[in-house]
């Protein structure tokens, strides 16, 4: 699984981002890598919970550390931490197809 091109693809966007000048539209690009893995594990058989904390691995493994502060209720994100609960967030719309679940 660690080998998959989807997979690849995450960790090298993860790194770039971590190792260069970041800004909102390099996250932007790192959202469909992000659904492209959600849906290779979910066709996989993974539960939600599982694809999360793998993302969250691949992330890590690229160098994006969460803060300190992303632990603290009123705490401001920097761009790790903002880009890390994106991620977590585009995992649960991504896995539970939020387009469907808007409409309900």
């Amino acid at each position: 699984m660690i080998s998959r091109p989807e997979i690849v693809a995450l960790r090298e966007a993860y790194s770039a981002y971590a190792s260069a000048p970041r800004d909102d539209a390099a996250a932007d690009d790192i959202r469909p890598l992000v659904c492209r893995v959600v849906d290779v594990m979910k066709a996989d058989g993974w539960p939600p919970e599982r694809v999360i904390v793998a993302v969250k691995a691949i992330a890590r493994e690229a160098g994006l550390v969460p803060s300190s502060g992303l632990m603290l209720a009123h705490a401001e994100l920097d761009e790790s931490d903002s880009l890390l609960t994106s991620s977590v967030r585009w995992c649960i719309e991504q896995y539970y197809d939020a387009r469907i679940l808007r409409r309900g």
